[in-house]
C-alpha cells in the first residue's frame, strides 16, 4: 500500500515546475531593474576602490576629503554593490526572482527615502556644518527623487508590472 503512494517530496521553491504568466510576464519592471543595474555596475567600483576621486566630484572643498570620508564612502560603495545583487536578481524570470521583485523595491525605496531626507536637510538645514554644497545636494536629490518616485509608483499603483508565474502543466 505504501507504495501505492509514491515517493514523499519535501516542499520547496522548485517542487513544482513554473512557467512564466504569458499575460504578465513582468517586462517592464525587469526593463527598470536591468537599467538600474546598469547605472549601478560602473559607479560601484569607482566609490568602492576610489573614494578620493569621488568624493572630489561632490565636496564643496577638498580639504574636507579626509581618510575617515573616504572610508565612509567605501561603505556606501559596499552598500551599493548589495543592493545591486538583488536588481540584478529581480531581473531574471524564475520563481524567487519574481517574488523578489516587490521587496526589492520596497528596499530600494526605503534607502533612496533616506538618502532624500539627508539631502533636503543639507538644503534646508545648516548648510556650513555638512561640507556638501548644496548645487550637489539638489544634484543628489534630482538623481534619487525620480527612482524612489518610480518604486512607490509601482508599489502603490501597478504591482501587477512585477509579473507572476503560473504552475506548468505536467506531462505524465
Amino acid at each position: 500500500m505504501a507504495s501505492s503512494l509514491g515517493i514523499y517530496r519535501q516542499p520547496s521553491l522548485t517542487s513544482d515546475p513554473v512557467e512564466v504568466d504569458p499575460a504578465n510576464r513582468g517586462t517592464i519592471v525587469r526593463v527598470a531593474l536591468g537599467v538600474e543595474a546598469l547605472l549601478n555596475v560602473p559607479m560601484a567600483p569607482l566609490v568602492l576602490l576610489y573614494p578620493a576621486k569621488f568624493l572630489s566630484l561632490v565636496a564643496s572643498d577638498t580639504s574636507q576629503i579626509t581618510p575617515l570620508a573616504e572610508m565612509a564612502t567605501r561603505f556606501y560603495g559596499t552598500m551599493m554593490v548589495g543592493l545591486t545583487l538583488p536588481i540584478i536578481y529581480g531581473a531574471f524570470n524564475s520563481r524567487g526572482a519574481i517574488e523578489s521583485r516587490p521587496t526589492t523595491y520596497l528596499t530600494l525605496g526605503g534607502v533612496e527615502a533616506g538618502f532624500l531626507a539627508t539631502a533636503l536637510w543639507v538644503i534646508c538645514g545648516p548648510r556650513a556644518a555638512s561640507g556638501f554644497a548644496p548645487d550637489i545636494a539638489w544634484s543628489i536629490v534630482k538623481q534619487i527623487g525620480p527612482a524612489f518616485l518610480w518604486h512607490m509608483f509601482v508599489l502603490h499603483t501597478k504591482p501587477q508590472w512585477f509579473g507572476r508565474y503560473r504552475e506548468a502543466k505536467r506531462c505524465l
